[in-house]
C-alpha cells in the first residue's frame, strides 16, 4: 500500500511538471531574442507566415520539440470583437472621401523609407489621432469610448502588434465615426447580437456589416469579401518582443 501511495505521488508530480514548464533560462532567453532580433535587422513589422518561421527556427535552436497544431489557434482568420467594431465604424466613414483624404494627410509624415514602410508606432498612432481630434475642430465630438475599444483591441490582439498604414487609416476613420451618436446606436445595436463571442469569424463580421448598411442607408459600399477579411487579418504586423512573448508561451507552457 505504501509503494502504491509512492507511484501515486510520483505519478502525479510528473504530471504536474510536464503540465507546468519551468520558464526559459537565460541562455535560451537569449537565444530567442538573438533569433527574433536577428530578422529586424532587415526589416521591420513581421507577419503571421514570418513568425511562424521564426517559431519553427527557434524550436530547433533550443532543441524543443513542439506538436505544429499549436501554431493553429494564432492564425485562425478571426477578429477580436474590438476590432469588428473599429473597422465597422471605419467603414461607414470611409464613404467619405474629404475625411480619408484628411486623414492620408496626417498619416503623411509618419511614412518611413524602406525597408520599414507602412510601420507606425503605438505612440505615432495616439499622435495621429489627437491631431485627427485637432483638425476636426471639436474634441467633444469624440466620445471616450472608442479610444478605450481602440485601446482594447490593441491590447488583445496578438502581443504588440505594430500597425500598418491600412490599420491606423481605420483607427482615424472610426475615431471620427465615433462623434455621431446616432451612427454609434446602430453599431451598437448590430453588435449586441453576438454579445457571447470573444472573437468573430468571417460569417459574424459580414453579419454586423449588413445590418449597419440596412440601418444606414446612404452606403453603397459592398461588404468585404471573405478573401478580404482574410487578407485584412493576415496582413498584421507583430513587434519583436510580441513575438519573443508569443515564442515562451508556446514553447513554455505554464
Amino acid at each position: 500500500m505504501y509503494l502504491k501511495n509512492i507511484i501515486l505521488f510520483f505519478c502525479v508530480t510528473f504530471y504536474f511538471f510536464q503540465c507546468h514548464g519551468d520558464p526559459p533560462t537565460d541562455n535560451q532567453l537569449d537565444t530567442i531574442r538573438w533569433s527574433v532580433g536577428s530578422w529586424y535587422l532587415v526589416q521591420d513589422g513581421i507577419d503571421f507566415e514570418k513568425v511562424k518561421t521564426i517559431f519553427r527556427e527557434v524550436a530547433g535552436a533550443l532543441d524543443i520539440p513542439f506538436e505544429p497544431s499549436i501554431l493553429d489557434d494564432f492564425e485562425k482568420i478571426e477578429y477580436s470583437r474590438d476590432d469588428v467594431e473599429i473597422f465597422t465604424l471605419a467603414f461607414i466613414a470611409s464613404e467619405h472621401a474629404d475625411l480619408l483624404n484628411l486623414i492620408n494627410e496626417i498619416i503623411a509624415p509618419h511614412v518611413r523609407m524602406a525597408p520599414y514602410e507602412d510601420i507606425i508606432t503605438l505612440h505615432e498612432l495616439n499622435e495621429v489621432l489627437i491631431k485627427i481630434g485637432h483638425r476636426a475642430d471639436s474634441n467633444e465630438r469624440f466620445p471616450g469610448t472608442i479610444v478605450q475599444c481602440i485601446r482594447n483591441a490593441l491590447e488583445k490582439t496578438a502581443f504588440n502588434r505594430t500597425f500598418t498604414l491600412d490599420d491606423v487609416r481605420n483607427y482615424g476613420l472610426a475615431y471620427v465615426a465615433s462623434g455621431n451618436p446616432d451612427i454609434m446606436e446602430i453599431v451598437h445595436n448590430a453588435m449586441s447580437t453576438h454579445e457571447n463571442t470573444d472573437s468573430m469569424d468571417y460569417v459574424a463580421f459580414k453579419n454586423v456589416i449588413e445590418v449597419v448598411k440596412r440601418g444606414i442607408e446612404e452606403i453603397q459600399k459592398p461588404v468585404p469579401s471573405y478573401d478580404e477579411f482574410r487578407a485584412i487579418v493576415l496582413s498584421r504586423k507583430f513587434s519583436a518582443n510580441g513575438i519573443e512573448n508569443f515564442i515562451i508561451e508556446k514553447l513554455f507552457p505554464l
